[in-house]
């Protein structure tokens, strides 16, 4: 099973990126330590306008720093690919018949309209979104519903995650899980996933299951 914001896409540079940038337009700074309470999460687990309008220390046009901001993060993103070794990892598994799915912690709208820029939807047999659980990662909700669809036990099922909170939630549905970090969250505690990796690049489905199954 595949998380997607930073795993498939990594639209989470360039979110960050973006959000930088509006802090900046206001005279402040947006700390990574701060912001990474929110990444692999659902919004409510750390809201970005409270902590921009705390350190302003008075309210501003949500609506017009939501606009502006969203506007650069289209114009950083305009030319983003998908991640190295993941559509080669997606052409082995359906080859092999190895049902894969996504379970996200974003709405299905923005996982969708990815999966259909990168021509990527007929690869899952089963998207699970924020939009579709009662909570969100690190709850294990998307998991065990990713599980529940594709009829298999989550001890059989492997899952690959960018974030902390993302690993927290596919372990805590019972899931293997295999870290694979990016720009973003290179730094995060990953110690209590099965593995790490650097990138999917040359990642096959036997050497994930040997990851899995190592000591």
């Amino acid at each position: 099973m595949f998380d997607f914001d930073g795993l498939i896409a990594d639209t989470e540079t360039p979110e960050f990126e973006s959000w930088c940038a509006e802090f900046q337009h206001h005279g402040r700074t947006l700390a990574l330590e701060d912001w990474i309470k929110c990444v692999g999460a659902g919004p409510t687990a750390w809201d970005v306008f409270d902590h921009l309008e705390s350190l302003l220390g008075k309210p501003f046009d949500r609506g017009e720093v939501a606009e502006r901001r969203r506007q650069r993060f289209l114009d950083l993103t305009a030319e983003m690919c998908v991640m190295p070794g993941v559509v080669t990892l997606l052409d082995e598994a359906r080859s092999e018949g190895v049902p894969c799915a996504i379970a996200s912690s974003s709405e299905g709208h923005w996982v969708n309209g990815y999966l259909d820029r990168f021509e990527l939807a007929d690869r899952f047999a089963h998207v699970v979104t924020r939009d579709q659980v009662p909570r969100p990662k690190p709850a294990p909700d998307l998991y065990v519903e990713a599980c529940r669809r594709l009829a298999v036990s989550p001890a059989n099922a492997l899952a690959l995650e960018d974030s902390t909170n993302g690993v927290r939630a596919a372990k805590g549905a019972g899931l293997t899980c295999v870290a694979v970090p990016n720009s973003i969250t290179m730094a995060f505690d990953f110690s209590h996933a099965d593995a790490r990796l650097d990138t999917l690049s040359g990642v096959t489905l036997a050497s994930l299951q040997d990851l899995s199954t190592a000591d």
